[in-house]
């Protein structure tokens, strides 16, 4: 039987960008325990999530989606503000928006995402929102008061800046009750 790898593709932040984001996932994370804090190596911005790929389409796949990558220029990514969906008041996930990039990474995600329905991959309800996942509340639990006032307070957060000069194919499992994510691709932008 084939063998299938859960795919997506993704912009990482740097790490000096991705350390300010941890600092401010500690500050949050002694306050409750009904979320689940995404892992600093587990930061990224979405771009696309592909799906379920048969592992002997892979190959062909991330070729596909390097030449489609490729040609776009390098971008400056600021990230700040926290929010929560469907809103701070009772949010199911806490994230930090792309001040700047979200454009160029919405250029990226369109292009990858035509090819991807090409494939006759990515018809999932995925949405691209230039936004990067902090924590996801867990089954059955709410958001403490006490969390959604400090949440609140930090709305205005300035997470930093980077240069973003790549884009990432990745694998995601689940393994000990957290995602893990590899990368297949790492995709230069040479435009």
């Amino acid at each position: 039987m084939a063998k299938s790898i859960r795919t997506f593709v993704a912009v990482y932040a740097s790490q000096k960008l991705n350390a300010n984001i941890a600092r401010l996932i500690e500050r949050f994370a002694n306050k409750s325990n009904d979320l689940n804090w995404v892992l600093q190596d587990n930061l990224h911005l979405p771009l696309n999530f592909v799906g379920d790929v048969p592992d002997q389409e892979i190959p062909e796949l991330l070729r596909d989606i390097t030449d489609t990558v490729r040609d776009f220029e390098p971008f400056e990514l600021t990230l700040s503000g926290l929010d929560g969906f469907p809103n701070l008041a009772k949010p199911r996930n806490l994230w930090i928006g792309a001040e700047q990039g979200g454009d160029e990474m919405e250029t990226i995600s369109k292009s990858v995402g035509q090819l991807l329905r090409d494939w006759n991959f990515g018809k999932s309800r995925f949405t691209f929102e230039p936004q990067m996942t902090i924590a996801r509340l867990k089954r059955g639990c709410e958001c403490s008061e006490e969390l959604s006032q400090l949440i609140y307070r930090f709305r205005n957060h300035d997470a930093g800046s980077c240069h973003v000069d790549k884009v990432v194919v990745c694998s995601s499992t689940f393994e000990g009750g957290r995602p893990q994510y590899a990368p297949m691709a790492t995709i230069r932008l040479e435009g």
